[in-house]
């Protein structure tokens, strides 16, 4: 007998429980779409544009940004894959015919740099360019607000970051 009551008690648990459908709101102070719209609480962003050049021997390159361009903010780097298809780092490029490449971005908020490593995707320790000179474009999104004050899950798509931002490019 003892263990039926055992077995009922989780049942009884939950039954016992009421959600509170009306006050029910996730943890934390997200911006909405309209609060980004209305410039909530001063979130604002600013873009940035940048080249960097990889070879044989270079597998990492690195861009300085403005000074106090980044301290306490949120940084997004992208990628231009060709005709301004922007996609988020990291990023894995396989495309058929050439080796496999890891974009890494790291951003240094102190330092004030970004750091894009590329790496082979295939596993052999070397760089993946197999001449020098190999130019690629980039952006950085750089988002001035409070940590737990905007809802980051948006951020992949650059047009939608351009449009909440009403950044030009």
């Amino acid at each position: 007998m003892k263990t039926h009551y055992l077995l009922l008690l989780p049942f009884l648990l939950i039954a016992s429980c009421k959600k509170d459908e009306d006050n029910y709101q996730p943890i934390g102070n997200y911006a909405t779409q309209n609060d980004l719209n209305n410039g909530l609480n001063g979130i604002t962003a600013k873009s940035y544009n940048f080249s960097l050049t990889y070879g044989v021997s270079t597998n990492a390159a690195v861009y300085n940004m403005p000074d106090n361009s980044m301290y306490g903010k949120v940084t997004f780097v992208y990628l231009d894959r060709g005709f301004y298809d922007w996609v988020m780092l990291p990023y894995y490029a396989n495309n058929p015919g050439y080796v496999p490449v890891n974009y890494i971005a790291t951003c240094d908020e102190i330092s004030e740099v970004i750091t894009v490593e590329t790496l082979r995707g295939d596993n052999v320790n070397s760089s993946p360019w197999a001449v020098n000179n190999v130019t690629k474009d980039f952006k950085a999104v750089v988002i001035n607000c409070t940590p737990g004050k905007i809802n980051l899950n948006d951020f992949r798509d650059y047009n939608k970051v351009k449009k909440m931002f009403n950044l030009k490019d």
